[in-house]
């Protein structure tokens, strides 16, 4: 359902461009069109990713319309202009500050993804978005190297996912192992509090387990089988966030760690919770500071209600 949605506004786009740029007959398309139209989408801030997928809805829609494939024969100027695409934004990405995923965008992002509440695929990506949110995770963390989960990385298991109350339960905790700033593999349990009200990491990841199945592996898992990749995500992500009218360059799975952050400061949240939520190292406050599992759980309910 997203490639189908990614692909119709690639196609928008190319008409648009059609139409801005006077191409009367832009079908079958040219090489020098093809690197013309990724120009005019790397110049309008798209990802490198996302400009490669407006590329395969245009070869998809010559396939469903009986027309030769673009790129059937060789295109290296094609191939030169993409290259260059793929620099340039490789270096805006090192110092581009990423936008953060507020409440209010979780909330678009949710009315967004409801009309297909029944898919599999779309409670896992809005479990997937709470849990990162609500938790404070890096993407990484979260999902898994690879779609065959054969190189899981240092992602969360679905073993690690428990619950305090099989009848009425109001917390989840969440075991990572080790991550970027665990070389040890010390591991830290992560709690994410029922909040009450319409964003609740509690509420999404149980209505996203009652569906998954029990099948060992990486938490996060496609209706198709595939384990949800860092890559798939942020994809997901930001087609739905370019359907909702944002610019989807400016955001990436660190938004959400950014996000939960900038929320928790502005409803006053103590500097010393935060990092540890955070699980930042760059202060010795956990030399001194001991929060109970309740009160690292009532984080969630406070990122919601002001």
């Amino acid at each position: 359902v997203s490639t189908k949605k990614t692909y119709r506004a690639g196609i928008n786009k190319f008409v648009q461009f059609c139409a801005s740029y006077n191409i009367a007959s832009p079908l079958p398309v040219s090489q020098s069109v093809l690197c013309l139209f990724i120009s005019h989408l790397a110049n309008l801030g798209l990802a490198y990713a996302t400009i490669k997928t407006y590329l395969a809805a245009i070869r998809h829609l010559h396939i469903s319309m009986d027309l030769p494939e673009p790129r059937s024969t060789p295109m290296p100027k094609l191939a030169l202009v993409e290259r260059g695409i793929r620099r340039m934004k490789s270096s805006e990405r090192s110092t581009r500050n990423r936008l953060p995923i507020t409440p209010e965008i979780l909330r678009q992002l949710r009315a967004l993804w409801s009309r297909e509440a029944s898919e599999q695929d779309v409670l896992m990506l809005w479990a997937a978005c709470c849990t990162a949110f609500f938790g404070f995770f890096r993407m990484g963390e979260l999902t898994s190297l690879t779609a065959d989960g054969q190189n899981p990385g240092h992602c969360v298991s679905v073993t690690d996912v428990a619950i305090d109350d099989v009848r009425n339960p109001s917390l989840i905790r969440i075991r990572l192992r080790s991550s970027k700033t665990d070389q040890f593999g010390r591991g830290v349990d992560i709690y994410l509090g029922r909040t009450g009200a319409d964003l609740c990491p509690v509420s999404a990841l149980l209505a996203y387990l009652a569906v998954r199945g029990k099948e060992p592996g990486p938490l996060f898992r496609l209706q198709d089988g595939r384990y949800l990749t860092k890559g798939v995500f942020i994809s997901k992500v930001r087609s739905a966030l370019a359907v909702l009218g944002y610019d989807e360059a400016a955001y990436a799975g660190h938004s959400f760690r950014i996000g939960a952050a900038t929320t928790a400061a502005e409803r006053g949240i103590e500097d010393s919770l935060i990092k540890m939520m955070g699980r930042w190292e760059s202060s010795a406050y956990q030399l001194y500071v001991r929060a109970s599992h309740q009160s690292l759980a009532s984080m969630s309910r406070r990122l919601v209600v002001s």
